[in-house]
């Protein structure tokens, strides 16, 4: 099969994910701000038999998926789906019809000028690509969030804005101004609200700052210390010191928080169940 009729064939399969019921993709929607899972539950082992072409073709796309691959991904699903037995998993098809348009309302796969950037191992093209892989998985505003990053970064390149105000225009929920700033940056903006936030009492939403932080910057013991107060302020207190203990790992050093955790946690951290 050539590379032009499978393209037709990707269309043609993927174009049908619309047909039935489906909830609808709601902005800001995400059960959890934690970052997207980049694979699959491995699918049921096959029944004896003879040897096929693609033993794991969910592993094959999503891998595909998960490098940054996405028109090689849509392709690999189609085939998976043509040449399986039963009909493609529901979601799965959405997901892959919404990359698809996606992708067709900035030109990824169309325009040469806009591939290149997304390609480059430079910070914004990796947070474009999460970007992208965030909203494929329906966690919208966390798409938002490393577009805007990516944008921030390197806002000279076309694609990123591009890719940007098409997130924003499907999700309805523009990014902030402190948003559309490289990650560290954002990273500090988004504490700042936080302890904005904490003092108006507004716990929620300012652990959900501090879980948006940390997904710019994962390894930043300030916002897990922070995170931390948040918890504690919504009674939820071993959370609370789940975060703390991840910041004393990450900054030993922190003797104020040791010695609260110590007062805290007189005979050592809690047995939990996972």
């Amino acid at each position: 099969m050539t590379r032009e009729i499978l393209w037709v064939v990707a269309a043609s399969v993927l174009a049908s994910a619309c047909g039935g019921t489906r909830k609808a993709a709601v902005a800001g929607g995400d059960e959890s701000l934690s970052p997207p899972e980049l694979s699959a539950e491995a699918p049921p082992a096959a029944q004896a038999g003879p040897a096929i072409l693609r033993p794991e073709p969910v592993k094959r796309h999503e891998s595909l998926l998960s490098e940054g691959k996405f028109r090689e991904a849509i392709v690999a699903f189609t085939e998976d789906a043509l040449m399986s037995e039963s009909p493609p998993d529901p979601e799965t098809k959405f997901q892959f019809e919404r990359l698809g348009t996606l992708l067709d309302r900035i030109g990824i796969g169309k325009i040469p000028s806009r591939d290149a950037p997304l390609n480059t191992p430079t910070p914004a093209a990796d947070l474009a690509r999460r970007a992208v892989l965030a909203f494929t998985r329906e966690r919208d505003r966390q798409a938002v969030l490393f577009a805007a990053a990516a944008y921030g970064s390197d806002p000279k390149t076309p694609v990123f804005r591009l890719l940007l105000q098409a997130l924003e225009a499907w999700t309805a929920r523009p990014a902030e101004a402190g948003e559309r700033q490289p990650p560290d940056r954002v990273a500090a903006y988004k504490l700042r609200r936080a302890n904005e936030l904490f003092s108006e009492k507004r716990y929620e939403d300012a652990a959900e700052q501090c879980l948006e932080s940390l997904l710019l910057v994962p390894e930043d013991p300030t916002a897990f210390e922070r995170l931390g107060s948040m918890y504690y302020a919504l009674g939820a207190h071993e959370r609370a010191a789940k975060a703390w203990r991840e910041s004393l790992r990450l900054k030993p050093a922190n003797d104020a928080l040791k010695d609260f955790m110590a007062h805290l946690e007189p005979d050592g951290p809690a047995e939990t169940t996972p």
